[in-house]
């Protein structure tokens, strides 16, 4: 289980391995929430028309309006997410992140899959939000599931 260091992912990370207690966790500071500058702790409700979200991984527009440079998160993808899919070949993996990162990662990961590109581009995820991929070492990744939230129901009995 790698997860951001930020508590609401790890809880999150906690609620979807309940009955596995006994995986590790690797807090990955990587893995933490974009910071949005001047529109940091605001709600979404609040900022969604003062930001072009489809601009969000244009690193030139995210720097113009004080949001976090995605370049360290592209090069930390690029350096270490292979070598986690190859630490953990015959594993599942989870990363636990949050919903900017969410989509920074998937869009990285599904770059050369013009119809899984095209269900993401519609998608805001959500920040508790699951989603499964299975990763071929050799062909790569399989959207499985996508955004789901059914983890989240309160069970009210």
């Amino acid at each position: 289980v790698y997860t951001s260091p930020q508590k609401r992912a790890y809880e999150t990370a906690q609620i979807a391995t309940k009955h596995h207690a006994d995986l590790p966790f690797i807090v990955t500071p990587e893995l933490a929430e974009f910071s949005f500058g001047k529109y940091e702790g605001r709600l979404f409700s609040e900022i969604e028309h003062e930001i072009d979200w489809d601009r969000l991984t244009d690193n030139e527009y995210r720097l113009q309006i004080g949001a976090e440079s995605n370049l360290p998160a592209k090069a930390w993808v690029e350096t270490h997410f292979p070598n986690i899919v190859k630490k953990h070949a015959t594993k599942s993996i989870l990363f636990s992140t949050h919903g900017g990162k969410k989509t920074f990662l998937m869009k990285h990961f599904f770059s050369k899959h013009a119809e899984t590109m095209e269900l993401l581009e519609s998608i805001r995820f959500g920040n508790c939000s699951l989603s499964i991929i299975d990763w071929h070492v050799e062909h790569g990744p399989t959207l499985l599931s996508c955004n789901e939230c059914d983890h989240l129901l309160i069970d009210r009995e």
